[in-house]
């Protein structure tokens, strides 16, 4: 992770050297985040009892959508920007904890919530320039962090949080409208965002909407 943060920050540094002598401004944007999560990245839940009655299994991997924010700073040269990005998205989902007693058991039902947050992303993009409106793509890469919540259900699932870390991309792009000479509106911004957590890739979809500030 630490060689993909470097080769980003290479890479963008290299782009705003090249960039000329045009005057540099700022971008600060903020607004609506939608995540399509592929998989519920939680471990398999803890029982707290002998293993030699339950053996848990794991958690069944389903697709979730999550609502949250976005925010952004970008520092501006002209068709080239450096960007940081941060996010936090929020949901929960419904899934079944098998189990498997010497007597047998039925599923157990459990309702998990979910946060998952981009503590920083950074890396280069392009704006393609315009009089009205202003299409960009960009590439981001960094840090992400999830956390899984499940309050206790039955004496045999109890209450558990699990957390994690790992790497996170953005690959994408979008449109801004310019409202005046200091406002804009981000009509839509849409990126692959791929994260690996717990050892595993989960390929999901990001959409924003928002404002934009320039100065």
């Amino acid at each position: 992770m630490r060689r993909t943060l470097a080769l980003s920050c290479f890479v963008g540094l290299l782009s705003l050297a090249s960039a000329g002598q045009s005057n540099p401004s700022f971008e600060i944007f903020g607004g609506y985040s939608f995540l399509r999560e592929s998989r519920v990245v939680a471990f398999p839940i803890p029982f707290g009892v002998s293993s030699d009655f339950v053996f848990p299994q794991p958690i069944p991997s389903k697709s979730v959508n999550m609502n949250g924010w976005e925010a952004s700073f970008a520092y501006r040269w002209n068709h080239i920007g450096l960007v940081l990005d941060t996010s936090g998205h929020y949901g929960s989902t419904n899934t079944e904890i098998e189990c498997n007693f010497r007597f047998g058991c039925p599923p157990i039902p459990v309702k998990m919530r979910l946060t998952l947050q981009n503590y920083i992303l950074a890396g280069p993009r392009y704006y393609f320039g315009g009089d009205r409106f202003d299409p960009f793509v960009h590439a981001l890469f960094g840090y992400t962090h999830f956390n899984a919540r499940c309050p206790a259900n039955t004496v045999f699932a109890p209450a558990f949080i699990q957390k994690g870390h790992g790497l996170g991309m953005a690959l994408g792009g979008g449109v801004d409208v310019k409202i005046a000479p200091h406002f804009g509106y981000r009509l839509l911004q849409a990126d692959y965002f791929l994260t690996h957590l717990n050892r595993n890739t989960q390929n999901n979809l990001r959409a924003s909407t928002g404002l934009l500030l320039k100065f």
